[in-house]
């Protein structure tokens, strides 16, 4: 559901030609989106749908790493299918608006509307690297402070609503620059969508195509994650107290993973194998 009313907002100003509303529009289409797939996936699955936060919370407060190997694909899974519908919805005035190529829209209205990528020439990828990154470090120490009962969290049923506020503020302030995807499966699901529907590279720039520069791994995939963890140490570092984050385990705690990782060492197991098997020869030897 997010990502079908934010693709369609991006696409309804770009026909148009921006007479659907500004620039604006989009962001807070994005924002009220994230609010809504929140609320209906809230009780099911937590409200996730956003692999930098899942793989987050799997490190800082104690989510089931298993479930990230299906969490994960199903995240690039439904904007895959988002971007299969909202192209198909949009594609006959896509096609009206610049004209059609081997039967379909021209690369130039069409792509740039379903991934993330620098906005100007002088957003060189280390900018728009850090712009991700304080983008979801944003998000993430928002969505943590807003999720903490030691920290004046908002009333039953808010969080979604002021989530939904928070991506569409950040969307104002930073999206003029890359997009701002904040959300790695955002960009690879229409990437890898449009790559499967025919448009793997500019016709008129062939330089130009979906993964020449592998900016959707540089920028899009890692910017968001790091931005992530990093939020998530700097919240829990200077403001969470709580004792499921491994910034507050006690030095006994990480003495004990240290000794528990050490012994799963394959060599540590060989030599305890060795001692073992010198003892039972010693013992053959004295009988």
């Amino acid at each position: 559901m997010q990502y079908i009313l934010g693709l369609c907002a991006n696409l309804a100003i770009t026909v148009t030609r921006g007479t659907a509303g500004v620039s604006y529009t989009g962001d807070w289409a994005w924002g009220l989106a994230t609010m809504v797939a929140i609320y209906i996936g809230a009780g099911v699955s937590g409200g996730h749908f956003n692999p930098a936060i899942s793989i987050m919370l799997s490190i800082y407060r104690g989510f089931p790493a298993r479930k990230l190997t299906w969490y994960i694909p199903a995240h690039v899974l439904g904007a895959m299918v988002a971007t299969v519908i909202t192209f198909k919805l949009f594609e006959p005035g896509l096609a009206e608006l610049g004209g059609t190529v081997d039967g379909r829209p021209h690369w130039n209205v069409t792509v740039h509307n379903f991934i993330t990528y620098p906005r100007a020439k002088w957003v060189s990828h280390r900018l728009a690297f850090a712009t991700e990154v304080t983008g979801a470090a944003s998000l993430t120490i928002s969505v943590l402070a807003i999720g903490d009962d030691r920290n004046s969290p908002p009333g039953q049923g808010m969080l979604a609503f002021i989530i939904g506020l928070l991506v569409a503020l950040l969307g104002m302030v930073l999206g003029h620059q890359t997009g701002l995807a904040l959300n790695p499966a955002r960009d690879v699901g229409p990437r890898a969508t449009m790559w499967m529907l025919g448009y793997r590279e500019n016709p008129d720039n062939p330089a130009e195509s979906l993964f020449s520069d592998w900016y959707c791994i540089k920028v899009a995939i890692l910017g968001p994650i790091t931005g992530s963890l990093l939020g998530a140490f700097i919240y829990d570092s200077l403001i969470f107290v709580g004792p499921e984050s491994p910034v507050n385990y006690p030095i006994a705690r990480y003495k004990r993973v240290l000794r528990r990782w050490w012994s799963r060492r394959p060599g540590f197991m060989r030599r305890r194998k060795s001692i073992k098997d010198d003892s039972w020869a010693q013992i053959k030897g004295l009988v």
